[in-house]
Formats: C-alpha cells, sequence, structure tokens
C-alpha cells in the first residue's frame, strides 16, 4: 500500500528533487539566498498574467533545513478558488525560484 505523504513531507521531497541536477553545479558555501520579500517577487513574476490576477499575497515560510533541503516554502493566497491549472502555475513558479534561491535570509 502506498504512503500518503503529509504536506510538508510532499514539499520537502518535491524541493530535493527540484534541486537534484543542481547539486554538483553548486559551491555550497556561495548558495544564493533572497529576503521573503524578493523571493515572493520573483515568484510573481514568473506567473502568467491571468494567475497573477487571482493572487492576493504570497506568504513565505521559513522552515527547518536538514542542509540539504531549501529553509523556506510558499503558500498562495487567491482572490477566490482557483482552477487547479493556477494552482500548478504557482507551484511550477516556486519551485523556479527554489532552484535558484534556497535559502532565505533574514532580511
Amino acid at each position: 500500500m502506498a504512503k500518503v505523504l503529509t504536506q510538508d513531507e510532499a514539499l520537502r521531497l518535491a524541493s530535493n528533487i527540484a534541486r537534484t541536477r543542481n547539486l554538483s553545479a553548486r559551491d555550497s558555501s556561495k548558495t544564493p539566498s533572497k529576503p521573503a520579500n524578493e523571493l515572493e517577487g520573483l515568484i510573481r513574476d514568473k506567473l502568467p498574467d491571468p494567475v497573477r490576477r487571482h493572487l492576493i499575497d504570497v506568504i513565505i515560510d521559513h522552515i527547518a533545513a536538514d542542509g540539504l533541503a531549501a529553509n523556506w516554502t510558499a503558500q498562495p493566497v487567491w482572490s477566490h478558488e482557483v482552477s487547479n491549472n493556477d494552482r500548478g502555475e504557482f507551484i511550477r513558479a516556486m519551485f523556479q525560484v527554489l532552484r535558484d534561491y534556497d535559502l532565505l535570509t533574514d532580511d
């Protein structure tokens, strides 16, 4: 029987998968980081206009990192119920940003 993952487990797994191809190309001492407001802007910039119009806010959450996964995740706040396609676009945009900036700074 397959195990059902919690949201945190699924995000951690997806984060590790998203970063896998970039691990060998990175110097871990120079891992790029951004403050929350810049991460939010980068995610918004990657969304198509129709999806961006339904997005009220992006909540950037700091999470405990084990050194392999990113130390942040993002949650959308929508203006109304949105389609699965819109949710998918948000997830895609978030993981594109996670690949480049996996550390959240305190700024």
